[in-house]
């Protein structure tokens, strides 16, 4: 047995060791705490790299035509340049010294194309040229000068100013005459001044009422609530709408601005009130896509928007389908056919766009299976219907001419008879349509559009397209360079460009979906995108409403108070913009 010394003795070892494990314990944990406390330092340093990243990103187009970047950008072109000519004074064989050209026309045109852009107009209009009076109507021209503009829409205020007691004596007189105020007679000027925006707070006092027998209590009906038990009127939650989406307002300047008038409200609060009109309006937002499927020609266009999450940000796309008479926007978060699949659905009509590869693609899709409509095979499921468009692609002579007018602007000469053609194309439809403006009627201004333009572009068109493809089929280019880019461009679209020669009804650009997405690029630049899923189809079904009332020629907030009355009387009653016409 153990004697009692050495049974201490191991305890005491064995309190040491334990102490020590405790303590090895101990530094484990504070290392390990160290740890995560530099691991979250890492990732909130990550976070903030990744923020600066998305903005770097965003600001590269900025960056470009930044006055520095560009002139280091200039000068390393220019020692490259510098660098091929002397490998040019020293080259021996013609084939090395025509590939060292053309290098250094390239780098070239990537200075110029850099000057256009920073110093040049951006605007794609060419000087006037004088036609003569046969291919021009007599139309007066519009008076030019510095008067008053006349404001139709404005309502009048009548201010009457009197004379003061004491001045109303005739200062000829050579004795006190009093002056008789002189009915109807006034010197009149006008003044245009602003009325600011107010908040006011309206209580509904509902009365209530009490029976004398059994102490039975009713009150009266208030006014029906915009957002269920909410405290802010229909007419707010509009503003709010307009505000950002057609004036391109971010929430949270308009929560300053509200502050300014007394109004203490929070970003999250307008939100709300938007994604409640959203709510109650979304089967008309709806039905604006149906609406445009019966038209014969559309327009369709997209471009980029941004999605902003916590910590990161991705890049997704507006698309655009217009008729003319109403628009349609949906915001998705791809650029492919997927997403145009969505647009276009099985539309069978024209459709004016550019030249991207997903709407040729689409165009093909049918012809290549047959003419039948695509099917999609699920799973333990019967095979469902895949939206297969069937539609006929027509392409944008704006587009064909883009290139061209920026080789002008650079001082390229042989472009000029290129664009005096596309320039008398448009001549031509502008005839045509000065044709058409007798009639009033609007079916009866298109049946008189339609003719004019088959009567013309038979007569005038035709011989022009015919000159201009004789053109490019003589200009001689090297390849490679941007002229020959723009020839090329003009001659894979040549099929898509000329079918306005045969249907009256092909309009000959697509400037109606680009000028309807200018709202969405002026938001953009304003409030960056969207901050979610929720917020992406927001913005799509605001932009819809408000640009188809623009096409209606209806006053956006007129259309959206009705709507809302509308909808709170019957949820399924559809009511467009073009309705308020009716």
């Amino acid at each position: 047995m153990l004697s009692e010394f050495m049974k201490k003795t191991i305890e005491q070892i064995l309190r040491e060791l334990l102490k020590r494990e405790q303590e090895k314990n101990q530094d484990l944990e504070e290392k390990s705490q160290d740890l995560e406390e530099k691991n979250q330092d890492l990732e909130e340093k990550s976070q903030d790299l990744e923020e600066k990243n998305q903005a770097l990103e965003e600001e590269v187009d900025t960056l470009k035509k930044d006055k520095q970047a560009a002139e280091i950008f200039i000068e390393a072109q220019m020692l490259q340049i510098k660098e091929l000519s002397k490998k040019l004074a020293n080259a021996k064989s013609i084939p090395e010294q025509l590939a060292l050209k053309l290098e250094m026309k390239h780098l070239q045109q990537k200075i110029d194309n850099l000057n256009q852009d920073r110093f040049g107009d951006s605007s794609e209009r060419r000087k006037k040229r004088n036609f003569s009076e046969k291919e021009t109507s007599a139309k007066p021209e519009k008076q030019t000068g510095h008067g008053p503009t006349t404001q139709p829409d404005l309502p009048l205020e009548e201010n009457l100013h009197l004379l003061d007691e004491p001045d109303q004596i005739c200062p000829k007189c050579p004795v006190v005459h009093p002056l008789r105020l002189w009915e109807g007679k006034t010197s009149d000027s006008e003044e245009i001044t602003v009325v600011e925006r107010t908040f006011k707070i309206k209580v509904h006092k509902r009365q209530k009422y009490r029976c004398t027998c059994c102490g039975h209590i009713e009150e009266a009906l208030g006014p029906k609530k915009f957002l269920p038990r909410g405290r802010y009127s229909a007419e707010f939650a509009v503003s709010v709408a307009l505000d950002k989406y057609r004036d391109h307002i971010p929430l949270t300047r308009q929560v300053r601005r509200m502050k300014s008038k007394g109004l203490r409200v929070t970003s999250q609060t307008l939100w709300d009130q938007l994604m409640q009109l959203y709510l109650l309006l979304y089967k008309n937002y709806l039905a604006l896509q149906e609406k445009i499927f019966l038209s014969e020609v559309v327009y369709a266009d997209e471009t980029h928007w941004r999605v902003m999450g916590k910590g990161k940000s991705k890049r997704w796309y507006v698309w655009i389908l217009t008729d003319g008479k109403r628009s349609y926007f949906m915001i998705q978060p791809s650029r492919g056919a997927s997403a145009a699949r969505l647009l276009f659905q099985n539309y069978d009509g024209i459709v004016m766009a550019d030249r991207y590869a997903v709407y040729q693609n689409l165009a093909k899709e049918r012809t290549k299976h047959g003419g039948h409509q695509l099917r999609l095979h699920v799973e333990g499921q019967s095979e469902e219907p895949l939206p297969s468009p069937d539609y006929t692609l027509v392409a944008c002579w704006m587009h064909a001419r883009r290139g061209f007018v920026k080789l002008e602007k650079q001082g390229e000469l042989r472009v000029k008879e290129i664009l005096d053609i596309i320039g008398d194309l448009y001549q031509v439809e502008r005839e045509a349509k000065e044709s058409a403006s007798q009639f009033k009627d609007p079916i009866e201004y298109q049946k008189a559009l339609f003719a004019a333009r088959k009567r013309l572009r038979t007569k005038k068109s035709k011989p022009l397209v015919d000159r201009l493809q004789k053109s490019l089929k003589e200009m001689v280019v090297e390849k490679g360079l941007a002229l020959d880019k723009a020839i090329n461009y003009v001659k894979n679209a040549w099929t898509n460009l000329t079918l306005f020669l045969k249907d009256p009804r092909i309009p000959l650009d697509n400037g109606l979906s680009e000028r309807q997405l200018r709202g969405v690029v002026l938001g953009r630049k304003n409030y960056n995108g969207s901050r979610s899923t929720d917020g992406t189809q927001v913005a799509a079904f605001c932009y819809s409403l408000i640009e188809s009332c623009i096409l209606a020629g209806v006053e956006p907030r007129d259309y959206f108070l009705r709507a809302i009355e509308i909808a709170q009387k019957d949820p399924e009653q559809i009511f467009l913009p073009e309705n308020m016409l009716d």
